[in-house]
């Protein structure tokens, strides 16, 4: 006797989340099946069939168990590869079928789920092992800023360019997140020689003799994939927000211009009645008790090619979007980043011969109050 899956879910492939993922299954057993029990992360789940077949769908409880963090980010580049195991979750799970004279049959598959979604009609061939999670493979990111290309592995990474080859060890299945730029030296103030004398130069490019990417396009080959990188200098300067792509189960990231409007609303909570005295002791007839500001900030990005803005669309449906709070080619730790919410935005095509872009945003920065 066996259980036979009508409808199954990959144990090859990455899942997706937060899409439906049905199975459809029964035994072969001439017995008829009363109820099903199956075990995933330690919880019980009880389901009944129609007609000896059960049905269930998982994307209800992985999207739970995947996320128990509100979708922080816990991984700093301390290193060129960072694992970040809080991206993707593997689960052994147990089915077992009881029968009308409660004998049982038990089945076990294993499946990992990513902390993502697909859309219809853009659904990517994910394996499991050594796939870049990035699917767009022209990229630009800024110099002296942190960014990393999320990717699941199981072993050791090449990465290589014209420039150079680096072989990175990775000894176990995890979800990995590569991180540029200067990958040797982090991204802490670089230090460099000028005439001689050792200075510290946050707007380096790269420390002498340790340059992987140079400014503009870099051909870099992250393991059997090849990404197109463009470097952009940008003068030391602009609001670097990242947020989590919920369609690629990574993050993203794009430094806006630096020249911005900041705008500060400010709406009365509650008030109260202090006018009990003769007019000549009073000076005010009431009080705030307590008022809550708003701060928002309008941000562009002029001119993006369709690759560009392919890259920073994502944003817009966000689980969770953060603002960097640290200098120009600083160290990256807990207190680089702040959450901020996405108010509005904007796209306009400046130039439909030579199709660019200019992509507008409003965030609201949080700010405390005596409320």
């Amino acid at each position: 006797m066996a259980i036979t899956f009508s409808k199954t879910i990959s144990e090859l492939k990455i899942l997706n989340a937060y899409n439906n993922n049905v199975v459809e299954f029964a035994s072969d057993n001439v017995l008829d099946a009363t109820k099903c029990n199956i075990n995933i992360g330690g919880l019980d789940f009880e389901i009944t069939p129609i007609s000896n077949v059960f049905r269930f769908n998982y994307k209800e409880v992985i999207s739970s168990l995947i996320n128990t963090n509100n979708f922080e980010d816990t991984s700093f580049p301390n290193a060129t590869l960072e694992i970040d195991n809080s991206l993707n979750g593997s689960w052994l799970v147990t089915y077992t079928i009881t029968f009308s004279d409660l004998s049982t049959e038990q089945t076990t598959q294993t499946y990992v789920f990513l902390k993502s979604v697909e859309q219809i009609g853009n659904v990517s061939n994910r394996l499991l092992a050594n796939q870049n999670l990035f699917s767009d493979k022209n990229i630009t990111i800024f110099n002296g800023y942190p960014f990393d290309i999320g990717r699941y592995s199981n072993g050791n990474l090449i990465l290589s360019t014209s420039k150079k080859t680096q072989t990175i060890t990775s000894t176990a299945t995890n979800t990995e997140r590569l991180f540029f730029l200067d990958y040797q030296t982090g991204f802490k103030t670089r230090v460099v020689a000028d005439g001689g004398e050792t200075i510290n130069n946050p707007c380096a490019v790269y420390e002498v003799g340790n340059d992987f990417l140079s400014e503009g396009y870099n051909t870099v080959n992250i393991g059997s994939e090849v990404f197109t990188i463009n470097v952009k200098d940008v003068n030391c300067g602009g609001t670097y927000l990242k947020w989590f792509n919920i369609d690629k189960g990574a993050w993203g990231y794009w430094l806006f211009n630096p020249i911005y409007k900041e705008k500060t609303t400010v709406k009365t909570l509650d008030t109260f009645n202090v006018d009990f005295e003769s007019i000549d002791n009073t000076y005010t007839t009431e009080l705030v008790t307590a008022r809550s500001p708003t701060k928002t900030r309008e941000l562009n990005a002029l001119s993006l090619s369709e690759d560009e803005m392919l890259q920073i669309k994502s944003i817009l449906v966000s689980p969770r979007v953060e603002m960097y709070n640290g200098s120009y080619g600083d160290a990256v730790t807990t207190a680089s980043w702040q959450t901020v919410k996405i108010k509005s935005a904007s796209q306009i095509l400046v130039n439909n011969k030579n199709p660019l872009i200019d992509f507008n945003l409003t965030i609201e920065i949080n700010q405390y109050t005596n409320a």
